[in-house]
């Protein structure tokens, strides 16, 4: 959402009169009107930063964000304290995937006004485009110092502290938003998440367990489950709950993913064909190594053809361990009689 600021005293009648007529049409949203009003006002006094802003603004909403983004730095260049235009720009940039120049901006404009939400929520979405989790953690923190019981900025807190592997912190955090919302699904969930990250896997399998008393038909819970089982080789465990994940939703082709490549380790081949064939009618998420795992199994079953078929379209999707298997197992011989 851009922010608005209000025309300046001791300016010209003209230029004010374009101006006042410019800002009715951009409260009624008649943006395109509002623009020819804008450039009147700049053709009578071409130096005002106003002006330059709220053209700026009506070609945001007309979706012009590069003509936007020209008006806002000559506005800037006119009126380097013009904090709105800060704040503006830093949108823009970010919405134009110039994240480091947004950054840049959102920071500035925290100088004038540090306690802005939505300026600190700009600036955590940047940080988080930009891969910076640590800083988003700490904006997102303040956020709460000014509303603080917002559910969802305590979500995305708990995330960004545990993809920056602040693991203890994001523990405390998630256990003492647990204290205020203790009916909160998701947070259970997140902190078996964080457990899992750390490598904690029995507190994750816990707070899994907490997850499917509390929401027994959540398919998630059981699959997050059974990769904590796994990694404590309770693969036999881990088997029973993606079992379970797929009855709750079986078009997720991410769990017969992950299903199949348990049974791919426990020489399991058959069944873990079957998976694979499902998470790749499904639309895994990692249909590279979906097709190099189930050419692994077919080699096992004896399917030459298949596998090597598997591992040719794997190395088209970029898979270098589908590449070696493919020169290993599938270059033909020459024949010196042909």
């Amino acid at each position: 959402m851009l922010l608005f600021a209000s025309p300046r005293a001791g300016t010209s009648q003209s230029w004010l009169h374009w101006m006042k007529q410019g800002q009715a049409l951009e409260e009624k949203a008649q943006f395109a009107a509002a623009l020819v009003c804008y450039d009147s006002a700049i053709s009578q006094k071409p130096d005002e930063a106003l002006a330059y802003f709220h053209r700026a603004v009506v070609r945001y909403e007309l979706n012009n964000k590069s003509l936007a983004l020209v008006d806002l730095n000559k506005c800037l260049l006119i009126d380097t304290g013009f904090a709105e235009a800060y704040f503006n720009r830093a949108l823009v940039h970010h919405e134009l995937s110039n994240d480091a120049f947004a950054l840049s901006d959102i920071s500035r404009y925290l100088e004038y006004d540090s306690g802005n939400a939505s300026s600190l929520l700009l600036s955590a979405s940047i940080l988080e485009q930009l891969g910076d989790h640590r800083g988003m953690a700490q904006v997102l923190m303040k956020y709460q110092q000014v509303i603080p019981d917002n559910l969802d900025i305590m979500i995305r807190t708990a995330v960004a502290l545990t993809q920056s592997e602040q693991y203890s912190a994001a523990d405390s955090w998630l256990s003492n938003c647990l204290q205020r919302f203790p009916e909160s699904f998701e947070l259970y969930q997140l902190r078996g998440r964080n457990h899992h990250a750390s490598g904690n896997y029995t507190k994750a399998i816990e707070d899994y367990s907490l997850c499917i008393l509390t929401q027994p038909n959540n398919a998630s819970s059981y699959a997050l489950r059974a990769a904590s089982k796994n990694e404590l080789e309770a693969s036999s465990d881990a088997i029973s709950d993606y079992q379970q994940a797929i009855s709750l939703d079986s078009s997720n082709g991410n769990y017969y993913l992950e299903l199949g490549t348990i049974r791919l380790e426990g020489a399991q081949f058959q069944a873990a064909e079957v998976d694979f064939d499902q998470a790749l009618k499904y639309k895994c998420e990692d249909l590279r190594f979906a097709l190099m795992a189930r050419g692994l199994v077919r080699y096992n079953l004896r399917k030459g053809n298949e596998a090597c078929a598997d591992w040719e379209r794997a190395v088209l999707l970029g898979s270098t361990e589908a590449s070696e298997y493919l020169q290993r197992y599938c270059t033909k011989v020459p024949n010196p009689h042909e």
